[in-house]
């Protein structure tokens, strides 16, 4: 992690996918992993074209309300679940589960893409972890719009420093808690465009570090605000224009995402800073071929004020 105050990071990220898990004709009805649905509410036989890889992921899919879907058509309501294994010098090896939640609203109709809430949990073998979601939930007609991130891990990073001279040789580990609390509800103004705003909370606690840590000075207290523990609560507001077909695997559309955050003691903070965060992406189908997906992305992060230590635009961090 190395740490850049006041900055604009951008990151250009292009890439060829094959992937189409959650193709854009699912958000209408996705069929059921091996199974469709006759005119009578019969089961059909299975598709014994599917590939092997296809029936093994259908072994992590669940579908929750399936009667409902033969008896009035309702959207599917779908639980995913996937394994996760991971390895990093400063964590050791970890395992966790994510799960993911796709559902519409009752009533519902082809005009609202599909809403997922996603989970994970991991756990390593250095007894740290990290529990996240960042979500996503169309209310019907896409009128609202609910998004947001929860985080509570602890996790180490490898820190380098703040500023532009970082190397590698400054490699130190910082040990901490991290708690992010993150709701946005937003409205439709027009087409696909949502202007809301909601509130942040972060905590970091329970710090780390070597007694010559560059974060320290020779009476040990901190170089930079918040490097032993902060606490920011801030309101936000947010725009958000989003076209894609689908939001946990898009193949055309865009979105576009800016956030505003005021930081301060009103809300029980200990900074006075500001916060604004830009999320841009697009993406294209390749010559018509739905498996294969151009996307790139812009990111930007700019602070200012007495901002604490991992509130800043940083290189490599986890969160």
């Amino acid at each position: 992690m190395k740490v850049y105050g006041g900055a604009l990071l951008a990151v250009l990220l292009a890439a060829g996918s094959t992937l189409a898990t959650f193709p854009a004709a699912a958000q209408q009805l996705p069929a059921d992993s091996l199974r469709s649905s006759t005119a009578g509410g019969q089961t059909a036989p299975a598709d014994t074209s599917r590939s092997f890889l296809d029936r093994v992921l259908d072994v992590f899919e669940f579908d929750i309300n399936r009667q409902a879907v033969a008896q009035r058509g309702a959207y599917p309501t779908r639980l995913v679940l996937a394994p996760i294994i991971s390895y990093a010098p400063e964590t050791s090896w970890g395992a966790g589960l994510g799960a993911k939640f796709l559902f519409k609203p009752r009533g519902a109709s082809t005009d609202t893409r599909t809403s997922n809430i996603p989970v994970s949990f991991q756990y390593t073998l250095n007894k740290q972890y990290i529990l996240y979601s960042g979500y996503t939930v169309f209310f019907n007609h896409e009128n609202y719009l609910l998004r947001g991130n929860l985080r509570h891990s602890s996790f180490p990073q490898l820190f380098y420093g703040v500023g532009n001279n970082t190397p590698s040789s400054n490699e130190e580990i910082y040990d901490y808690r991290y708690t992010v609390i993150e709701p946005l509800l937003l409205r439709r103004i027009v087409g696909k465009l949502f202007v809301g705003g909601g509130v942040r909370h972060v905590r970091t606690s329970d710090v780390q570090l070597a007694p010559q840590s560059l974060l320290l000075d020779a009476a040990g207290q901190p170089r930079e605000t918040g490097a032993l523990g902060a606490v920011s609560t801030g309101l936000e507001t947010a725009l958000t224009y989003d076209t894609r077909d689908n939001v946990l695997n898009a193949q055309r559309g865009i979105l576009a995402e800016i956030t505003h955050g005021w930081y301060g003691q009103q809300l029980g903070g200990q900074f006075r800073y500001e916060l604004t965060k830009i999320d841009v992406r697009q993406y294209f189908q390749i010559a018509g071929n739905r498996q294969h997906v151009l996307a790139y992305q812009v990111f930007g992060y700019l602070t200012g004020g007495n901002v604490p230590l991992l509130e800043h635009g940083a290189l490599g961090a986890v969160g």
